[in-house]
C-alpha cells in the first residue's frame, strides 16, 4: 500500500504532467496550419518566429508551473505543521493529552506510597510528560494541602508505543538531593467507554526499585494547572482515599 504522502506527490506530479500535455496539444493543434503555409512562403522568418515562439511559451509554461508548484508547497507545508501540532490519537482511547493523577504502588511491598500529578501533552515531536508526587501520608493528613510539598519531580518525552501504550524516558529528583532517572510505560484504557484511565509500571535507576500506578484523567487542558497545584492536590487526595492501601 502507497503511504499517503507519496500518494500526494504522485497526484500532484500527474496533475502538472497532464497540463502541459494538454497546453502542447492545443497549441500544435492551434499553429500547425498556419507553420505549414507560412513556411512555404518565407522559410527564414519562420523559423526565427517559431524559435522566438517557442522560448515565449517555454518561459510562459515555466513561470505558471513555478508558481503553482510554490503555491501548492506553501499550502503543503502549511498542512504539514498544522498536523505536526496536533496531539496524538490512541487507536482505542483517542488524545490522552491533558492532567492525570494516580496512585503509585511498589512493586515489592505492594504498598501505595505516593501519588502524583501528571501532565501529558503530545505532538508531531512525541510525547512530553511532566509530574509531581506527594507523599500519600501528607496528603491524607494535611489540614491545608497549600503546605504540602511535592516529594518528587520528574519530566521526559517518549513515543506511542503499541496500539494504546506510551513509553518515556524521565530525569527528575527524589526530595532535595536524590537525583533519579528511569523508564516508564502507560497504558491507557476506557472501562466500559467511560472515564480514560491508566495503568503502568517504571523502574527508577536512582530509586534503585519498581512501582506499578494506576490512574485517571482529570482534566483535558494543560494550561490550566491551579496555583501551586491545590486544585490537583485535592483530586489527588480523593482519588487515593478511593483506592487501596495495600495490592496485597
Amino acid at each position: 500500500m502507497i503511504p499517503i504522502e507519496d500518494e500526494r506527490q504522485i497526484v500532484h506530479h500527474a496533475r502538472i504532467a497532464a497540463f502541459v500535455a494538454v497546453f502542447v496539444a492545443a497549441a500544435e493543434l492551434a499553429i500547425s496550419e498556419w507553420v505549414h503555409g507560412a513556411y512555404e512562403k518565407y522559410p527564414l522568418w519562420t523559423v526565427l518566429i517559431g524559435i522566438t515562439a517557442f522560448l515565449a511559451l517555454f518561459f510562459a509554461v515555466f513561470w505558471v508551473i513555478r508558481l503553482y508548484e510554490r503555491s501548492w508547497h506553501t499550502r503543503d507545508t502549511e498542512r504539514r505543521e498544522l498536523a505536526f501540532k496536533q496531539p496524538i490519537t490512541l487507536l482505542k482511547c483517542g488524545v490522552v493529552d491533558g492532567i492525570w493523577i494516580d496512585a503509585v504502588y511498589d512493586v515489592y511491598t505492594k504498598e501505595c506510597v505516593e501519588g502524583s500529578v501528571i501532565k501529558i501533552e503530545s505532538s508531531g515531536a512525541g510525547f512530553y510528560v511532566e509530574g509531581w508526587g506527594y507523599d500519600r501520608e501528607d496528603l491524607q493528613h494535611a489540614d491545608d494541602l497549600s503546605k504540602v510539598p511535592s516529594c518528587s519531580h520528574f519530566s521526559g518525552t517518549g513515543r506511542q508505543w503499541d496500539s494504546d501504550c506510551l513509553i518515556y524516558a524521565y530525569e527528575g529528583m527524589k526530595g532535595l538531593k536524590q537525583r533519579d532517572k528511569g523508564a516508564v510505560v502507560y497504558e491507557f484504557t476506557r472501562p466500559g467507554g467511560s472515564q480514560l484511565m491508566m495503568s503502568g509500571v517504571f523502574f527508577g535507576f536512582g530509586l534503585q526499585t519498581a512501582f506499578y500506578l494506576r490512574g485517571k484523567r482529570i482534566g483535558e487542558k494543560t494550561k490550566y494547572l491551579s496555583p501551586d497545584l491545590q486544585r490537583e492536590k485535592l483530586r489527588l487526595r480523593e482519588f487515593l482515599c478511593e483506592q487501596p492501601q495495600s495490592l496485597a
